[in-house]
């Protein structure tokens, strides 16, 4: 009871924070848009109502945030007072819909919104449904501002009245800026624990413990260039405090240490990228316009390639430009890998497209060639502004622009900076911002539509600085080095725009810029006095030194790849050598010395100054934040490698049946096998359920779902059905779903209208529970309680309900959008959310069920369907799918493992799962075909057609040439057994042949493009 009395208070003191910085008015704009989160905090620790907000949204006619906030303290059903509040706020919608002459609107708002009050209120509702069908009355509403004062008076009455808001109505009586006054209680506290306390403490941060900085007489870079003479290939410093490991992270004695590989590059190396995906590839930026790919998989005898710069491209610069061949500046991949981009010192930004094919064959080409900037084009970033893929650049012009990566038209345009010397793309408060900085140290945060920029800060040291986040998005740092060689690494507060951190141990005397990043959400680097400096984000002192003894410049040019088991540093002999620990090395193959390869050719292709992180949180992208696939052992790769698909297209080569079904067919939306294996359980269209079982006998010795015996359409005795409550018939607002218990005992089901809880013995709805004015979008069972489910809306809100004691556990709150799809983790004690707002979601279900992760996804637009996940058999990964592409993740901290982007003549696929093993992954498409995929690399198996299946198929009848599969479904204890539902009501049981006992075991097709 003591903790939960420290959490209300904890909240008291924030809400009164926030409430205090609004009357403030000298509050920044910043400040002011906390009014928002304010009462958003009543609402869900529903600690207090704000009677005074409450009335004004009331006599605004602001329904839904009236409703919104109310249901954050009560429910309609909870007692007569909250039933009675409900009811006149709709009957005052209503009747204003009437006055208005919306009498569709008037019409939606009785259908949907007063159906809760459907048994308690029915003489009332007649009363308004004659309204409706005698319209000409309802003009004597009267002046709708003075009903709407009335109606503000009754509500005040009765929720003073209503237990429910007992001691809620006011506000806790409290020393003013009490939040503030602690805070300074503890710094003056933690102050007194510093050896200089000679001055009065700044408030720079109350993220991490105060402490002051050494005297400005004592350096920690003399300490650390003694070191740096006799230092290895890795030295580790002493700290003084060891920092905790966490899940996810490595620790310093991971970090790329043994030199596995070498090339000669002919020019000096100005940038470098690892492939986000593909780990093993790096693309590398020259001093003389080349760039290069150099794959360092052993296996593939450390292929690299060079592509000629495209005519036009060189024409293009010389016509712009007299003077000496232009420079590579910058070197990226995107998000995703399908693009990389090379900015250079003359104007021309050019965009390729990648694509990995067969046998390891790389194909680079040109996608688009941009006349950016006047001048040098000093960095470019990918990012994923307004539902639209761009890539920004900026340069020497002063301006920061961004274009549309599939055209290439020029969308914004930004100026206000001198020389602009780096971009970074940020994400926050829901919105989308692009942070630049300029050679004059000048900061400024912009926003797309926005003209001018909405932030502007100064760099401490104010020069050229470079900006990169953390690979989560979290923490913001840069690093610059000033016109006397002085260089800063800093962390930066990214709300209030100052300073929190200073690093420590960085050489006073730089000719170059430093060229920093970010590792893995725990270490920085920096390329400084001849080797790379490690630090732990959370402490100001070196950590470690890299490459000391292997011949780098004094500023060298180096990358991690995201997993930081790799390590590209450039030498001052013009070679890239790479460094690799345990894991790196056994990425890239069997092990080897130390490969020197000298006179390799580059490729002229036509300016590096750029150091943003990869990484930064452009997070509406698929592999963003720094995840990548998950290591997998030599002979793993090596069969993903040398796997070929198996086409099956005709009847004969696998077995299949239909399900025999006798009653009216409509499209198949849901589909699930019982978890015995005897049944088969489809939810169509039309929202009357169907169940099939095999019977134990002769043929069919253990009953399980199987296509050698044709199960029974079966009904209980009493010959009822279980049928859902249907009020909407647009499926793209509507998601029909279910869920199985975990015992096959019940099943909560619906079809946009009522959730309903069905006995699968006798078929007898148990209840019908939360009577909403939202529809729900999605359900899934508590593992462990086997009345507790919970229930994806399509007002973005998920609920855990207990339907045995008719209670709502709790409500939780993190999407924009409608939730598509809902599953619990029994191992993790989790439950994974999917959203239209291409969002996943981790909450935990201990104590508040907080909100663990998250990840954007990156959709395009108009491809459906939504997102949707199903965990693996481990309880661990997760497989997350929409209509074009499957991915898999690691939670509870969503960490990228892999991902397949199916051909797009499949037309997008429409379902998917795992084998009850997770050995496969089982997916339907558009185009009636189903494919087979290997669970561990993500890759296609065997692709099954729909002339192997469906019976019959003629593609030249337009009835069944369109037929396809939308729901899929794998049985629970045999493997290789799956079932679909199509687009016709059918439903298909498929297995391989007895004599391949697997799928893709016969004759193998050499093209895998699926």
């Amino acid at each position: 009871m003591a903790a939960l009395k420290f959490w209300k208070e904890m909240v008291v003191l924030m809400i009164q924070y926030m409430k205090e910085e609004n009357e403030n008015e000298n509050s920044s704009r910043e400040e002011l848009k906390l009014k928002g989160t304010v009462h958003m905090m009543e609402k869900e620790s529903g600690l207090f109502f704000d009677m005074e907000y409450f009335e004004e949204c009331v006599k605004k006619g602001e329904w839904y945030e009236v409703e919104s906030y109310l249901s954050g303290f009560t429910m309609p059903e909870q007692n007569d007072q909250s039933s009675d509040i409900f009811f006149l706020i709709r009957e005052q919608k209503y009747r204003e819909a009437l006055s208005e002459g919306e009498y569709a609107k008037a019409a939606e708002i009785l259908k949907r919104e007063f159906q809760v009050f459907s048994t308690m209120k029915k003489d009332s509702i007649k009363e308004l449904t004659d309204l409706l069908r005698k319209n000409t009355e309802h003009n004597g509403l009267g002046d709708i501002k003075s009903n709407r004062t009335s109606l503000s008076n009754k509500l005040k009455e009765l929720i003073q009245e209503n237990p429910v808001f007992l001691r809620k109505l006011q506000f806790p009586n409290i020393q003013a800026s009490r939040l503030t006054t602690l805070i300074s209680q503890s710094l003056a506290w933690q102050h007194r624990q510093c050896s200089v306390i000679g001055f009065k403490p700044k408030k720079e941060t109350i993220l991490v413990d105060h402490s002051c900085l050494q005297p400005a007489g004592v350096t920690a870079s003399d300490a650390v260039s003694n070191l740096l003479v006799r230092s290895s290939a890795v030295t580790t410093l002493p700290v003084n405090t060891s920092p905790v490991l966490h899940s996810g992270q490595i620790s310093p004695y991971q970090i790329p240490r043994m030199v596995v590989a070498s090339r000669y590059q002919g020019s000096a190396i100005k940038s470098m990228d690892f492939h986000p995906v593909q780990q093993t590839l790096l693309l590398i930026g020259k001093e003389n316009g080349n760039i290069a790919l150099w794959d360092l998989d052993r296996r593939k005898n450390n292929a690299y390639q060079n592509f000629k710069v495209s005519t036009q491209a060189l024409d293009l610069m010389a016509s712009l430009a007299n003077e000496n061949a232009a420079s590579v500046n910058r070197v990226m991949w995107s998000p995703d890998g399908s693009f990389c981009g090379v900015a250079y010192s003359k104007n021309v930004v050019s965009i390729y497209t990648y694509e990995y094919g067969d046998g390891g064959t790389v194909d680079l080409g040109t996608h688009l060639l941009i006349d950016a900037h006047a001048g040098n084009v000093y960095d470019l970033a990918f990012a994923h502004l307004n539902n639209q893929a761009c890539i920004i650049t900026c340069g020497e012009d002063k301006a920061v622009k961004v274009w549309e990566i599939t055209t290439g038209s020029l969308r914004y345009t930004f100026k206000g900076h001198e020389k602009v010397c780096s971009v970074c793309p940020q994400y926050k408060d829901n919105k989308q911002y692009i942070i630049s900085t300029a050679i004059d140290g000048k900061i400024q945060e912009w926003q797309c539509g926005i003209v001018g920029s909405i932030r502007d800060r100064d760099e401490p040291g104010r020069c050229a600085t470079r900006m990169a986040y953390s690979s989560d998005g979290t923490r913001l740092f840069s690093c610059g080095t000033n016109d006397h060689g002085k260089s800063y690494l800093l962390e930066w507060n990214i709300r209030e725009g100052l300073v929190s951190r200073s690093y420590l141990g960085l050489g006073n005397y730089s000719r170059d810029v430093v060229q920093f990043e970010t590792l893995r959400n725990r270490f920085l680097a920096a390329g400084d006095q001849h080797a790379i400096k490690i630090w732990d984000m959370n402490f100001a002192t070196v950590l470690a030194l890299i490459g000391a003894n292997v011949g780098l410049p004094a500023s060298p040019c180096f990358r991690f790849n995201q997993e930081g088991i790799l390590l590209a540093v450039c030498t001052s002999d013009n070679c890239v050598k790479i460094l690799a620990n345990t894991d790196g090395d056994q990425l890239l193959g069997s092990s080897s010395p130390e490969i020197p390869i000298r006179g390799a050719s580059s490729l002229n292709v036509g300016p590096s100054t750029g150091f943003a992180d990869r990484n930064a949180p452009v997070t509406t992208n698929v592999t963003q934040n720094g995840e990548v696939r998950s290591l997998r052992n030599a002979n793993d790769l090596e069969k993903s490698k040398n796997c070929k698909m198996t086409e099956i297209n005709e009847l004969f080569e696998l077995c299949s049946l239909k399900l025999p079904d006798s009653a009216f067919a409509d499209k198949v939306m849901r589909l699930v096998y019982t978890n015995s294996g005897g049944g088969i359980l489809s939810l169509p269209y039309h929202g009357v359920h169907k169940l099939w079982k095999w019977e134990q006998n002769e043929q069919n010795l253990n009953g399980k779902a199987t296509t050698a015996v044709p199960p029974l359409p079966w009904y209980p005795s009493i010959g009822i059905s279980m049928i859902n409550d249907i009020r909407i018939t647009n499926l793209q607002v509507d998601f029909p779903c279910f869920a199985l218990s975990v015992d096959d005992s019940y099943l909560v089901s619906s079809s946009g209208g009522n959730i309903s809880v069905f006995g699968l013995s006798d078929f007898k709805p148990r209840a019908k529970v939360l009577s909403s004015p939202w529809t729900t979008t999605s359900l899934a069972w508590h593992p462990q309680y086997n009345t507790v489910f919970a229930i994806g809306m399509d007002n973005s809100f998920i609920v855990v309900y207990d339907y045995n004691s008719s209670q709502v556990i709790r409500t939780l709150k993190g999407h924009q959008k409608r939730v598509t799809g809902l599953v619990f983790s029994n191992v993790l004690n989790m439950l994974v959310s999917s959203g239209a707002d291409a969002q996943i979601c981790v909450w935990s279900t201990r104590d508040d069920w907080p909100k663990l992760a998250n990840k954007l996804l990156e959709i395009p637009p108009g491809h459906g369907p939504y997102p949707r996940l199903q965990f693996h058999r481990n309880q661990a990964r997760v497989l997350v799918f929409h209509g074009t592409l499957l991915a898999v993740y690691e939670a509870p901290q969503l960490h990228f493992i892999d991902q397949w982007v199916p051909r797009k003549s499949s037309g997008g696929i429409t379902d998917a799962t795992y084998s009850c093993d997770s050995q496969f992954i089982y997916a339907s498409f558009m185009d009636g075909s189903i494919c087979v995929l290997t669970a561990e690399a993500v890759k296609p198996r065997c692709r099954i057609n729909p002339t192997a299946y469906i019976i019959p198929w003629d593609p030249s009848n337009p009835r069944t040439s369109r037929l396809h599969p939308l729901a899929i479904a794998a049985h629970p204890s045999e493997s290789n057994q799956f079932a679909v539902g199509l687009s016709d009501g059918g439903v298909y049981v498929l297995e391989p042949l007895e004599s391949e006992g697997k799928w893709g075991n016969a004759h193998h097709n050499d093209d895998p493009g699926q």
